[in-house]
């Protein structure tokens, strides 16, 4: 898992946040889900007003990852500037 971990700490440094959930959702345990635009606009209006200007939304649950992974994922992230 650390040699793992490692080499995709190479592969997504500094790089952009998406790159980096693209990479960090394959480890175990994380869970990722996508809303694309499409979906987004099927929301009800009551919904919309509040994510105004948001055309999609993903989001990475990594509570169930390795404190290893979550670490790494800290890591890489603040360094992606």
């Amino acid at each position: 898992m650390i040699v793992l971990a490692a080499c995709m700490f190479s592969v997504v440094y500094s790089q952009s946040a998406k790159s980096i959930i693209k990479e960090f959702k394959k480890f175990e345990d994380a869970e990722y889900v996508h809303m694309p635009r499409m979906v987004m606009s099927l929301c009800p209006s009551s919904v919309k007003d509040g994510v105004q200007g948001v055309r999609s939304l993903s989001v990475l649950d990594m509570d169930d990852c390795s404190d290893d992974v979550k670490t790494l994922f800290v890591s890489v992230y603040k360094r992606k500037d």
